[in-house]
């Protein structure tokens, strides 16, 4: 695994990642370029209901901004 760490205190690992061989990568960067045209059609409130759910966040506000 490949760790991330706080600037403002080394000791602190923030988290970790997979470190994941070349082709695993290239078949991620390609999965995320396929799905890209359909995520930015759809319209916000619908992305955040889904990160919402992602994230086990409850009540998150997903109304348009103005």
């Amino acid at each position: 695994a490949i760790e991330s760490r706080n600037p403002a205190d080394a000791r602190e690992v923030v988290c970790e990642t997979p470190d994941s061989p070349a082709e695993e990568l290239d078949r991620a960067v390609e999965a995320a370029a396929r799905a890209y045209a359909g995520w930015r059609r759809m319209p916000p409130p619908s992305r955040a209901a889904i990160h919402s759910s992602l994230t086990g966040q409850k009540n998150v506000d997903t109304s348009p901004q103005t």
